[in-house]
């Protein structure tokens, strides 16, 4: 038995990385978790126990590929290393990985090798980096002034609307004149990202645009840290903890917060606003892999506060406007304060159900007050129904009441398998349609296992009956506006923005919307030459 002991102790300090332990080292999403994963070229983060004898730093570049005995290898490849301890290391994914695959990862020591962890990896799953290096809170963004001179971006040194700040993030995908592994990123020319990116603003669901970016890439003389220098615009809400979210080609960061102030200084907090939204929706649903239909009636409601002036929806284009571009984009990892902060109504009595009223409890799900139920089938059917609050925690008693129209029937048939052609026009033609509705028609072809899509979305009034999506064309030559490949279809019906039903409830300061949808789904589709 004593001949034993050393093998046994040998074998106790094996490394062994937790499982999910593979994490963006910025906004630290575990596998499973929206735009998880890492990203070849951008930096990620393992944990786990007896990953190294003692934490040592890379102290010059290129970064090594073993520190204190330790190395990471990616699919074989090894991989460069910031940063080993016993419970973590920060390593720069390999760049010559294949995207949308998982693959091992397996960390070597004197003591041998661990397990090999299959991980997911990326195109792009974006994270920026936070002051407290925590996933979320204040991000690492820097004030940028006319003299080319910056400051951390903190509560006390807000910026104004109209200036420029950067932001630090990695997982952004992709880059022009990249570096090779380890080795900082050039100044001339610099790493310009091949795909452009978008920066929202803003509570989740009132989040705002900012249009103009002066640099998206690596920052220069940094390894698989990216930067994105934009303006903030005019009127982007001002607050000492607004949002900010990176929505990249696949992928959108985590919300971490920036502070804004007209002329900078000191932020201030616009006062508290509450509101609500409550909707009936039915589904309809055919394929896609036989032509079977299936129904969800479903009741959904929200009540929720937050600053005044970031409660305001976003100016909305047009509802009759249409748009063709990349859609589906997965939603990024959730921080507190990202969306605002939902409240407690009460039960809802739901009644004017053919089959009886209904209750629905307030139910917690990740730390949020959510409403929501299946109803039983024909529940959603044209006539009235009425919701009646018993009052909560926050939002008193109410009643409010609204009138469903009958559904649309869609005339064109969509059974799985059906060809859209590429070389013509494709119509959607329906009846029953009303003018206090609209119908909104998407058509969308999905890249990379469901993780973006192409999309085009065409929107009429429901009276109209028809919708067309029609041919783009390139000098003479007219092309449909989306690829050849597998594709479905979603037409949704909805009020006109004048015919939405709004209600008053002692709490919500801006009162509540009631409003119903209908939405058909047609799966198993084909884009191609007839």
């Amino acid at each position: 038995m004593v001949f034993l002991l050393p093998a046994v102790a040998a074998l106790s300090q094996q490394p062994v990385i937790n499982p999910q332990g593979v994490v963006n080292a910025a906004s630290f999403a575990s596998p499973g978790q929206p735009s998880s994963g890492i990203v070849p070229g951008s930096i990620a983060s393992l944990f786990g126990r007896n990953l190294a004898p003692v934490a040592r730093q890379a102290q010059a570049l290129p970064l090594p590929r073993s520190l204190e005995g330790t190395s990471v290898r990616v699919n074989g490849i090894p991989a460069p290393l910031f940063y080993v301890s016993p419970q973590q290391i920060n390593f720069q994914v390999p760049s010559g990985l294949p995207s949308f695959s998982e693959l091992p990862v397996v960390v070597t020591t004197a003591a041998g090798a661990s397990e090999p962890v299959a991980v997911p990896v990326m195109r792009d799953a974006a994270g920026i980096f936070t002051q407290e290096s925590r996933g979320c809170g204040q991000g690492a963004v820097q004030n940028i002034f006319p003299d080319g001179s910056r400051t951390l971006n903190t509560p006390a040194q807000s910026v104004s609307p109209g200036s420029f700040v950067s932001v630090y993030a990695t997982g952004l995908g992709p880059v022009y004149f990249g570096p090779s592994d380890g080795q900082p990123a050039p100044r001339d020319p610099l790493a310009i990202k091949q795909s452009g990116v978008a920066v929202l603003l803003g509570l989740r669901e009132f989040a705002r645009l900012a249009p103009v970016y002066t640099y998206a890439g690596l920052a220069p003389d940094l390894v698989g840290v990216y930067q994105i220098d934009f303006q903030i615009p005019e009127y982007a809400p001002e607050g000492c903890a607004v949002p900010l979210v990176i929505r990249d080609y696949v992928s959108s960061s985590q919300p971490v917060m920036i502070s804004i102030l007209r002329g900078g200084g000191q932020c201030r907090d616009a006062p508290p606003a509450s509101f609500a939204s409550l909707r009936w929706q039915k589904t309809v649903t055919t394929g896609p892999q036989s032509s079977a239909v299936s129904t969800q009636e479903t009741f959904m409601a929200t009540f929720a506060q937050g600053p005044e002036n970031q409660v305001v929806p976003p100016p909305a284009q047009s509802e009759l406007a249409g748009s063709c571009g990349l859609g589906a984009i997965r939603l990024g990892p959730r921080c507190p304060g990202g969306g605002p902060r939902t409240l407690d109504a009460g039960a809802l009595r739901l009644e004017g159900l053919p089959g009886g009223p209904a209750t629905v409890t307030p139910a917690s799900s990740s730390g949020e007050i959510v409403y929501s139920a299946t109803l039983p089938p024909g529940s959603i059917r044209s006539g009235p129904v009425r919701v009646v609050a018993a009052g909560g925690t926050n939002v008193g008693a109410f009643q409010t009441g609204i009138s469903i129209p009958p559904p649309i029937e869609i005339t064109t048939p969509l059974p799985p398998g059906t060809l859209i052609p590429n070389n013509q026009p494709f119509r959607l033609t329906w009846k029953s349609g009303t003018a206090e509705a609209v119908v909104r028609m998407r058509i969308a072809y999905t890249y990379y296992q469901g993780f973006a899509e192409s999309a085009c979305e065409c929107v009429a009034l429901a009276s109209e009956g028809e919708l067309t999506l029609g041919m783009l064309s390139s000098g003479d030559r007219p092309y449909f506006p989306l690829p050849s490949g597998d594709a479905y279809i979603v037409v949704t019906v909805t009020p006109r923005a004048g015919q939405v039903q709004s209600f008053s409830a002692p709490g919500l300061t801006l009162g509540g919307k009631h409003e119903w949808s209908y939405e058909y789904r047609f799966y198993g589709l084909r884009i191609g030459s007839p």
